[in-house]
């Protein structure tokens, strides 16, 4: 099941010049993970990075946010 709702996003996100997104976040509660996606310097997605449990998310869109994957899946 995720790999299939990975093909809908990376799907979607393909046309970056569409949509003013600057990352996704794709939580999968089933298998504690939190997926995400950054718009890189030239318009388009980098490559996927996954967290799960034992990680500390961070993200630059909002500076001193933290998110601690354990707590999201406790």
């Amino acid at each position: 099941m995720l790999l299939c709702l990975l093909y809908m996003v990376i799907s979607f996100i393909q046309q970056p010049q569409r949509y003013s997104v600057k990352e996704y976040w794709i939580v999968s509660p089933d298998e504690e993970k939190i997926i995400v996606f950054r718009k890189e310097s030239e318009g388009k997605f980098g490559k996927a990075i996954i967290y799960e449990k034992g990680n500390i998310i961070s993200t630059t869109l909002f500076e001193g946010l933290l998110i601690d994957v354990d707590e999201v899946f406790k």
